[in-house]
């Protein structure tokens, strides 16, 4: 998950240093995807990391503080909005 943090961190320095520059009005940012990968016709798997709900949440975790933690313990470097967060619900058969 460090590889995960590391990224964040490195995506939201450069969005900081846009948005310092004039060239951006948010510090918002839809990144990143964590659907689950569970099927091979969706054509997006390669922006997830897993089909396990645990590995995805952790490298949510990592991305997340790797993106928001900046110089300034007090500000957030970025606004992390997580994209595409599906809720399953699983269906319980009733007689």
């Amino acid at each position: 998950m460090s590889l995960a943090r590391e990224m964040g961190h490195s995506f939201g320095t450069e969005l900081r240093a846009f948005y310092n520059y004039g060239s951006l009005h948010s510090l918002d940012t839809w990144s990143p995807t964590i659907n689950i990968a569970r099927d091979p016709r969706w054509g997006r798997n390669v922006e997830v990391p897993s089909e396990d709900p645990y590995l995805t949440g952790q490298y949510a975790l990592g991305y997340t503080f790797g993106a928001q933690n900046g110089p300034n313990p007090n500000e957030p470097m970025v606004g992390v909005t997580l994209k595409h967060w599906l809720g399953c619900v699983r269906k319980v058969a009733h007689d």
